[in-house]
């Protein structure tokens, strides 16, 4: 039988793939939000943007 450690490992690999793509979709999506908005709200940008990376 194989050492389950390296089926883990890509398992856990694939996991972190989808969390990181997901936040990038919403950074997407949160960037597309913010550019339609007045360029001078820039403090809400990064507040929100702080956010979906916490």
């Amino acid at each position: 039988m194989l050492d389950t450690g390296i089926q883990e490992f890509g398992l856990g690999t694939k996991l972190v793939s989808i969390k990181v793509a997901d936040l990038m979709l919403k950074h997407n999506v949160l960037d597309e939000i913010t550019a339609r908005l007045d360029s001078s709200v820039k403090h809400w940008n990064d507040t929100i943007c702080c956010a979906v990376y916490l």
